[in-house]
């Protein structure tokens, strides 16, 4: 089975283990990462952000944030609020991917986004379902069960 076929089932049932979530991914984050976060409106996408970095808000209306982050910088996108493509952002998107990019609400197919992790949040019922898959999804999915140290 192709790696990158591979979904893996993450049940999350606190804003507290979201965050904690993003904190174990936020672990094996390393330059060159690409995250696109789905998922509807309150399913938990920034609050995950929040555990990789505490410094994370949502960028809806700023579009981009940027963090420091160990040895490098997470650029933090929001593409909800884009009604058509913006190619200056996007070439932009190019000049920054050996960074770490996170995109929430991905809608439009860019070529970097191929070597992305997708994580999808669903709502269902009292928690969260990520279904996380692409490159790192094994690892990302493996790290939930280790205890932090």
């Amino acid at each position: 089975m192709d790696r990158n076929s591979e979904v893996f089932k993450v049940i999350i049932r606190s804003k507290e283990e979201m965050i904690e979530f993003g904190f174990k991914v936020g672990s094996l984050l390393e330059k060159g990462d690409i995250l696109l976060l789905k998922g509807d409106l309150g399913s938990g996408k920034t609050t995950f952000v929040r555990g990789i970095t505490d410094k994370a808000f949502s960028p809806s209306f700023t579009l981009v944030n940027k963090y420091d982050f160990k040895d490098t910088k997470i650029y933090h996108l929001d593409f909800y609020r884009l009604e058509k493509p913006d190619y200056n952002l996007f070439m932009e998107l190019e000049e920054i991917e050996d960074e770490i990019i996170i995109v929430e609400w991905p809608k439009f197919d860019l070529p970097i986004f191929k070597k992305a992790t997708v994580l999808e949040f669903l709502v269902n019922k009292n928690q969260r379902e990520v279904l996380i898959s692409g490159k790192k999804s094994r690892d990302f999915y493996h790290v939930c069960f280790e205890r932090r140290s």
